[in-house]
């Protein structure tokens, strides 16, 4: 894919589809860095493409570059305030970081905004759990399920939160 996709590139170097391609498949071996040289050719040409933003956070988090990744999803969420990817992988961070108030709080507010939205609710549950407030996760999983309940990962999710407050059968049920 990678020879594919640079041949294509010669050809018509401003292929976004092509460059775009081009880079995920660089994330794809794990060359992190090669997709994020590939990826600011992108930006070039769309300055302002989240998806561009979101993937360039994707390379420097496989870089250890955190600080870095969070500005390239903050600028993703900034362009597209729904994008709950560039949301969950800012989330991500801050739980790693240790700063799960801070994690809760912006979840919170996002939940607050937009409480329809079956996805934040799960990213809400997880951000509880990681918290050890296990019956808020609870609810928040609950909540998402109600919203939409063929989201699966958050069955998953309250599977997990089961296993870890050794709620065997509930466990098995929601797995």
């Amino acid at each position: 894919a990678i020879k594919e996709g640079e041949t294509a590139i010669e050809l018509n170097p401003q292929n976004v589809t092509a460059l775009r391609a081009l880079a995920d498949a660089h994330l794809l071996v794990g060359d992190a860095r090669r997709a994020q040289e590939v990826l600011k050719g992108v930006l070039a040409l769309l300055p302002e493409d989240p998806i561009v933003h979101h993937r360039l956070g994707v390379a420097s988090l496989a870089q250890q570059r955190a600080a870095e990744a969070m500005a390239h999803f903050e600028h993703a969420l900034e362009k597209n305030p729904k994008f709950v990817e560039a949301f969950n992988q800012i989330l991500a961070i801050l739980v790693s970081q240790g700063k799960l108030t801070q994690a809760r709080e912006r979840v919170g507010r996002e939940v607050a905004m937009n409480p329809l939205d079956p996805r934040l609710h799960n990213l809400l549950g997880r951000v509880l759990m990681q918290s050890r407030n296990f019956q808020e996760a609870e609810a928040a999983f609950k909540k998402a399920m109600a919203l939409d309940g063929t989201l699966l990962s958050t069955y998953a999710n309250l599977g997990e939160l089961y296993a870890r407050q050794a709620k065997v059968g509930e466990a098995i049920r929601e797995f």
